[in-house]
């Protein structure tokens, strides 16, 4: 194997990794948004302090971003991604097994949470630095990224985390019948037509009678 075939090789397997990491920690921090009216029925809290919850991830989110560098540079981007999936996963597993007498304890989960996910950008970026060939580093990072609107999607995708199913098609078949509508359509733009038309004839006898009166 090449140099250049082992560095392509190396700059995959870093995308990979990076991608899944950024898709997991999207979904640790998006979930609990999706499942607010769930975890406030099981939490026995109002739904709006989910929306709280969630306010609190992105504000530990935004603090380790700040202090991230520091650690990086001190202990490694792969193993600061380490610690943040295990932070995350920490998170949800807390969320999941919390009993509703310990309702309290989520402002800690989400903090927690929201510092696992804050330092996984610049973690990545940087392995993707460090591996990526200068000319392919847009479309990789490019990639990377898209890990975010994934894992939101998949916190929020059809028969995950107890949520319906889609079947395609099956209400517009069953609920509407174009030919029905097109008929009604047509009936309608008919029916406006003759009553424009009478407004605008009466309209214009009632022209002419100020007319004859002057």
């Amino acid at each position: 194997m090449t140099a250049a075939e082992r560095s392509g090789r190396t700059a995959v397997v870093a995308l990979a990794a990076t991608l899944a990491i950024q898709v997991f920690t999207s979904l640790a921090a998006t979930a609990p948004a999706v499942l607010a009216p769930e975890l406030a029925r099981e939490m026995g809290v109002a739904p709006q302090w989910i929306g709280v919850f969630v306010g609190l991830v992105y504000l530990g989110a935004m603090l380790a971003s700040l202090v991230s560098a520091g650690f990086i540079e001190r202990f490694g981007a792969i193993r600061v991604s380490q610690v943040c999936v295990l932070m995350c996963a920490a998170g949800i597993a807390a969320v999941g097994l919390l009993p509703a007498a310990f309702a309290g304890l989520l402002v800690a989960i989400a903090v927690l949470i929201g510092l696992g996910y804050g330092p996984i950008t610049p973690a990545s970026s940087q392995i993707l630095v460090r591996t990526t060939p200068p000319s392919q580093m847009a479309l990789m990072f490019s990639i990377k990224q898209t890990g975010v609107p994934v894992g939101a999607a998949l916190a929020g995708a059809p028969t995950v985390n107890g949520l319906g199913r889609v079947l395609s098609g099956t209400v517009e078949q069953s609920n509407v019948d174009l030919g029905k509508e097109f008929v009604d359509m047509i009936i309608t733009q008919r029916a406006f037509q003759a009553n424009s038309r009478a407004i605008t004839t009466s309209d214009e006898m009632l022209q002419e009678l100020v007319n004859l009166k002057r």
